[in-house]
């Protein structure tokens, strides 16, 4: 309820000039917040969600009839109480009056009550973005970091940022139901929570970082679905409706947090399986769901096996993905002559598969596998050969004139390459713009991942990827911990078993097809986290992931100019680390031992003269900074919600053996005001060093291991830091700070703004 003024210098007989405006604010003194509104598109009382409501109020001795003019100024939109929009300046004399003000543009505004003959009564607002409630409570600033993904099990907190709407909320009702669309919420405003328990919150009494709290103390989606989507509700009036006033919290996926199961348990359908052949070369193994008749077409997913392996050694994959609701062929594949022949049984293996689905099962599979949605998976040569196979279907045909008849290049949505070869220069074997994963362990004794031979350097075929693409690397895990039976060929210390191996295989490659071929929104946000920080299933060995989207606003892939001070879109770097060096990705001695006389030591991310990948590697053992001052087309970020960068600890450096251990670092972003925040990426990625494996020369480590490091720019903007996101002048990366590490060696790739 706002303050009753008396206006000065309006009369004793003149009560109207105590207007007042009733907000409902816990802290009237400041301006209102209205957050920008998500509901604008509809109509009737359905456009008023998400609105703030307000209230003009005239003491009971006002005189009837009295005309109050309503005005205002900024962007912002009044309803009237049926959701009608006001055309303002209006006069009413129907007093108390109820307005509904919608926002469209973050700035001030203001509304103004007058009568004649009387001060005009101001009402302060500011329109503002939408808040986030869901995430977790942490060390580094700003203490509670904002998030809209959880593991199974996570307890799940919501926290108010009062510094960026001080009017505050006071006492809510947290609520977390099950996730409902913008117009889904316009039909049905019940509030049914899933919790077990409604929360009673306080939410005024705490700075962000103590702000924190417990609404959820496990989260779990229902049984056997991949991950489930929910909204929260802060319910201000507490009459257990989502009304004008109260707060809605959906990220930028549509739900307010995603749950995500563990990934590397089956499914909810039960698994049918049989073999069949067409001829030489043609042997395949099929795996259904049970349910397919009711589930309708499902998506296809080819496995194409390696050299000296077997299509029957992956019923461990075959059947986990046909129990979460996918039809999977493995066929024999023809690798020893070489990739390309592997390609051609892959696809000679796809086609017969979908021109002759009468002949698997019985039938059983007739009109229900969609040819237009198809993953291929590959291990070894066939993870080569997947790619090549790609490669000469967009070049026309199989590369001999034998198109397929069953499918497209088109159709063929995701590729994935597990310890892929790359005998073929990426120009033949050319993943391009198609959605591309990869999976590799850091104990792999045939491809070895290591620096002596080209063909073994399976980074090579992801560098390729112009595309949305992925990678999950495991520490520990060998080449054949990816099928049932082939020999034990693992190399280094703490190699994990083969069970152990296949569980994280069967998370990540599931989510690489629910992504790939689904867009499935959780199977996303799994990959494109540290799984050291939200795992997609458990384990207890180092994982790594790196995510690059295929669209992005590029501060520097190193890709141009070939200047350390210059980046690739033309910002301008200055810097104080040291020795640093800017190329290929490429160890050019293709020995691990360190000498100080290749910069590149350990990268394998390219290895011939068609592979184009670059970075910078460079070092500190005393405070130091690296600095990109923005041009003005990269300047407004207000599009993107992460700043990403691809890292890793150089292999066998001596800073990087002293450091024995992850590599820390902050970002700091400044905006023209001269406004800067700076923040840990403790938080959002491990900065693993390499694996610690022998050979390729003298010492211990092995390939450098890059990760994404992706900080969400909410976490600059919390707590009302005044940072202007549409005027980013400057992204420094700052070494040696309190809390980070002292020194270090680095690697960086692929700095951008992305969604």
């Amino acid at each position: 309820m706002g303050t009753l003024l008396l206006l000065s210098g309006c009369g004793d007989d003149r009560p109207a000039c105590a207007l007042a405006w009733s907000t409902g604010a816990a802290d009237p003194s400041v301006a209102v917040s209205v957050e920008m509104s998500r509901f604008a598109g509809m109509s009737g009382t359905s456009r008023l969600l998400g609105t703030r409501p307000v209230t003009l109020e005239a003491p009971a001795g006002a005189a009837k009839g009295t005309r109050v003019t309503i005005a205002g100024t900024g962007d912002i939109t009044v309803l009237d109480k049926d959701g009608a929009p006001l055309d303002l300046p209006f006069a009413t004399d129907a007093l108390p009056v109820t307005l509904h003000i919608e926002g469209s543009t973050v700035g001030e505004a203001t509304l103004t009550a007058s009568v004649t003959g009387c001060e005009p009564q101001p009402l302060a607002l500011r329109v503002v973005p939408v808040a986030p409630l869901a995430g977790r409570t942490r060390e580094e600033a700003p203490g509670f970091g904002f998030d809209d993904v959880y593991a199974l099990g996570e307890p799940l907190e919501v926290a108010f940022d009062k510094r960026a709407q001080p009017d505050g909320v006071g006492a809510a009702q947290a609520w977390v139901v099950a996730h409902r669309s913008v117009e889904a919420w316009g039909e049905d405003r019940a509030l049914v929570d899933v919790t077990g328990e409604v929360e009673e919150l306080s939410l005024d009494d705490a700075e962000l970082a103590t702000a924190g709290r417990t609404v959820w103390p496990a989260v779990a989606p229902d049984a056997g679905v991949l991950g489930a989507a929910y909204d929260v509700v802060l319910d201000v009036d507490g009459d257990a409706t989502f009304s004008p006033g109260d707060r809605l919290d959906q990220g930028a996926d549509g739900a307010g947090l995603r749950v995500a199961g563990d990934l590397a348990e089956a499914g909810p359908h039960g698994v049918s399986q049989a073999d069949v052949s067409g001829g030489d070369w043609l042997g395949q193994r099929v795996y259904w769901p049970d349910d397919l008749a009711a589930l309708g077409p499902r998506p296809l997913v080819v496995i194409s096996h390696g050299n000296g392996h077997q299509h029957t050694w992956y019923d461990y994959l075959g059947e986990h993905l046909a129990s979460w609701g996918y039809v999977v062929m493995s066929h024999e594949n023809e690798t020893m002559p070489g990739i390309e022949a592997a390609s051609t049984t892959t696809l000679t293996n796809t086609d017969w598969f979908l021109t002759h689905l009468d002949q698997v099962g019985g039938g059983a599979l007739v009109d229900l596998v969609d040819p237009h949605t198809i993953a291929w998976i590959g291990h070894s040569r066939g993870g080569e050969g997947i790619v090549r196979a790609h490669t000469r279907l967009l070049a026309g045909g199989g590369g001999t004139g034998d198109v397929p008849e069953g499918f497209t290049a088109d159709d063929v949505r995701v590729l994935v390459s597990i310890a892929p070869t790359v005998f073929n220069s990426v120009t033949m074997s050319d993943p391009g713009d198609v959605r591309y994963h990869l999976l590799a362990g850091s104990s792999d004794g045939d491809v070895t991942g290591g620096t002596q031979f080209s063909e073994a350097q399976s980074f090579r075929l992801y560098q390729a990827a112009q595309g949305t693409r992925s990678s999950t690397y495991v520490y520990g895990a060998s080449h054949e911990d990816f099928n049932c039976c082939g020999y034990d060929d693992g190399q280094g210390p703490d190699q994990i078993e083969r069970e152990d191996a296949q569980r994280i295989a069967k998370a990540y490659l599931l989510a690489a097809v629910a992504e790939g071929l689904e867009d499935d929104a959780t199977a996303r946000a799994l990959l494109q986290r540290d799984p050291m920080n939200l795992p997609a299933t458990a384990f207890t060995t180092t994982v790594l992931s790196t995510w690059r989207p295929a669209e992005g606003m590029v501060i520097d892939d190193y890709q141009l100019f070939g200047d350390l001070g210059s980046a690739s879109s033309n910002a301008a770097v200055i810097y104080d680390v040291t020795n640093a060096s800017e190329g290929l990705q490429d160890d050019a001695d293709t020995q691990l031992t360190w000498t100080g006389n290749d910069p590149m030591n350990g990268m394998t991310q390219a290895g011939e003269a068609a592979d184009d990948a670059q970075g910078i590697v460079f070092e500190w053992d005393a405070p130091a900074y690296y600095r990109y001052e923005l041009p003005t087309l990269l300047r407004d970020w207000r599009g993107g919600r992460f700043l990403t960068l691809g890292a890793c600890q150089e292999t066998r450096n001596p800073l990087t053996i002293e450091l024995d251990g992850p590599l820390d670092f902050s970002v700091t972003l400044t905006d023209g005001a001269g406004v800067s925040v700076t923040r840990s990426i403790r938080p959002h990625a491990t900065i693993a060093p390499p694996y610690g494996r022998r050979g390729d020369g003298d010492g211990r480590g092995w390939a450098n291991a890059f990760s994404t490091v992706r900080l969400p720019l909410v976490d600059f903007t919390a707590g009302a830091t005044a940072l202007d996101l549409s005027d980013v002048r400057s992204v420094q990366l700052d070494f040696g700070q309190d809390g980070d590490s002292a020194f270090g060696r680095i690697g960086l790739d692929d700095v951008e703004v992305v969604q």
